[in-house]
């Protein structure tokens, strides 16, 4: 199994952003920090550097000109970046999100280690897919990095055995005891081949496909991340919150 080192980070930017309303992609929305502004998706790219990634996959449509213009190769921040596109989903054809998406990179990351992390979310500590990646490379499937939520219904929340072991996602519960969401994940090759065959079969959410490899006998396993702090950017009410964060 290759080390954690040779990871390659998967980010998905084919989302529309249609609920912020920009004239630009979601993905380069402008924080400001101590070394003047960044766009959000930056900040994804830095933390999974900041794992020793050296590869990562953009996941855009044909709309991500801006994008690509903005990150290119990725020399500047120390990564090697390549771009898929994602085909456009049709009115009527079938779509899977998420899944769709993860498994567009499939190319990729074949074979690989993968860190994954989303585009338009605020994440903490900068080390935060460090100890995923760790677990993987001690014989874990799939690693889920938990933090707190007040709004379990925005999220993907995870039930978690006192080992660590997960028992099950809970996707946007209506109502759950539940307290810990994961936002970030990292995963084994095998995974990443059970994450394709399932998508090649029968295309389902994530949240089902995670459940399906738990129930396949793959191990999955939760981790706190440790000072953890999560902020997603996907409603005007959430971009009004990132000031919540002090941004390197």
């Amino acid at each position: 199994m290759p080390p954690s080192g040779e990871a390659v980070g998967i980010v998905p930017a084919a989302g529309k952003g249609a609920r912020l309303g920009l004239p630009f992609p979601k993905e380069l929305w402008p924080l400001p920090g101590v070394h003047g502004f960044r766009p959000v998706a930056q900040l994804t790219v830095e933390n999974l550097v900041a794992a020793s990634v050296t590869r990562l996959a953009f996941v855009i449509t044909d709309e991500k000109a801006a994008l690509i213009r903005h990150f290119r190769s990725g020399a500047a921040l120390g990564v090697e970046i390549v771009y898929v596109c994602q085909e456009a989903v049709s009115e009527t054809s079938r779509s899977a999100g998420l899944s769709d998406a993860l498994d567009a990179a499939y190319p990729v990351a074949r074979g690989r280690q993968v860190a994954f992390g989303m585009p338009d979310t605020l994440v903490s500590p900068r080390t935060c897919f460090v100890s995923l990646l760790a677990a993987v490379d001690e014989g874990a499937d799939l690693v889920l990095g938990l933090f707190e939520t007040a709004e379990p219904e925005k999220f993907g929340m995870v039930d978690v055995a006192a080992d660590g072991r997960v028992r099950e996602i809970v996707d946007k519960p209506e109502r759950t005891d539940l307290s810990l969401m994961w936002g970030i994940a990292a995963w084994s090759p095998d995974f990443g081949d059970f994450l394709h065959r399932t998508m090649s079969d029968a295309p389902t959410d994530f949240a089902s496909v995670m459940n399906a490899a738990i129930g396949a006998g793959l191990d999955a396993r939760a981790i706190r991340v440790e000072g953890g702090r999560y902020l997603d950017l996907g409603t005007p009410g959430d971009v009004g919150r990132a000031g919540e964060f002090t941004l390197p």
